[in-house]
C-alpha cells in the first residue's frame, strides 16, 4: 500500500502528536486495522464528548448571566 508522505506539523501541538502517532503505530506492528478502528472509535468518541462539554458550558453561561440580569433588575426595583 502505497502512503502520501505527512505534511510537516506546523506548531509544537502537531509535532508532539505526530511523535506520539509515530510511536503507538510502530508498537502495533505496521499495519494492524483493528488498532486503527478502535484509534479512531476513541478519537470520534473524545470529539463528541468535547462538542457535548463545550454545548453544556455555553448553556450554564446562558443560565448564569440571565439568573445576573433577573437578581440586577429585581435589586433596582427594590430601591
Amino acid at each position: 500500500m502505497s502512503e502520501l508522505p505527512p505534511e510537516r506539523p506546523t506548531n509544537p501541538t502537531e509535532q508532539r502528536l505526530s511523535l506520539l502517532l509515530e510511536e503507538l503505530r510502530r508498537e502495533a506492528g505496521g499495519d494492524d486495522r483493528a488498532f486503527v478502528g478502535s484509534l479512531m472509535r476513541h478519537v470520534r468518541v473524545q470529539s463528541l464528548l468535547r462538542e457535548l462539554l463545550s454545548a453544556v458550558g455555553g448553556l450554564t453561561l446562558a443560565v448564569r448571566e440571565a439568573l445576573a440580569l433577573l437578581l440586577a433588575s429585581r435589586s433596582g426595583e427594590n430601591r
